[in-house]
C-alpha cells in the first residue's frame, strides 16, 4: 500500500496522510509543524511545503501543492477505514512501520524539543520502508532515524 494524500474536507483544513508505511519511502518537508500526542500515535499538524513518495487519492493527475496536512506517527496498532468490494465501510488493522514505531519512540524520548513550550518545529521527515530496517539492530536503527528527521525548533 501506498502513503496517500487525502484533500481537506468539510470544515477541516487539514489535507491528512493515509496508508501503511511498513512498505513505502516518502519525504515530507515543511516550514512549520506542531506536534500533537495522542494515545497511540503523535500527529504532525504541518505546512507541507514539498511531498515525495506521495500519490494524491482522489484527482490523481493533479499536483500535490503546499498546504496544512497532518501527518500521523504511530506507536502500536491503527485502524483506517475504507469501503470493501461491496461499498461497505470496515476497519482494516494495521501495524505501524519499523521506522514508524522507532520513529516514534524518538519522539517520546525528545518530547520536549518535538513538543516546545510556545512556537513548533520544521524541517523534513523522511520515511523508511520495512526492507531497508526490519533486521536492524535498535543502535542502527535509532541512527537511520536520527539520519531522516531534520528538525529546528522555531519561533521561541
Amino acid at each position: 500500500m501506498t502513503v496517500k494524500y487525502l484533500d481537506p474536507y468539510k470544515d477541516d483544513p487539514y489535507g491528512k496522510l493515509r496508508g501503511d508505511k511498513a512498505e513505502a519511502y516518502f519525504k515530507i518537508s515543511f516550514d512549520e509543524a506542531k506536534v500533537y500526542s495522542t494515545d497511540d500515535a503523535y500527529i504532525v499538524a504541518a505546512f507541507i511545503t514539498n511531498y515525495s513518495g506521495v500519490v494524491r487519492s482522489f484527482k490523481a493527475s493533479d499536483a500535490l501543492l503546499p498546504g496544512l496536512c497532518a501527518i500521523p506517527i504511530y506507536g502500536r496498532e491503527y485502524e483506517i477505514r475504507g469501503k470493501d468490494a461491496n461499498g461497505n465501510w470496515q476497519g482494516v488493522k494495521y501495524q505501524p512501520s519499523v521506522f514508524e514505531k522507532a520513529l516514534y519512540d524518538h519522539i517520546k524520548v525528545h518530547e520536549a524539543f518535538f513538543i516546545p513550550p510556545s512556537g513548533g518545529i520544521k524541517g523534513e521527515l523522511t520515511f523508511v520502508p520495512n526492507g531497508i530496517c526490519a533486521s536492524m539492530d535498535e543502535a542502527a536503527l535509532n541512527a537511520l532515524v536520527a539520519t531522516n528527521v531534520n528538525t529546528q525548533v522555531i519561533g521561541h
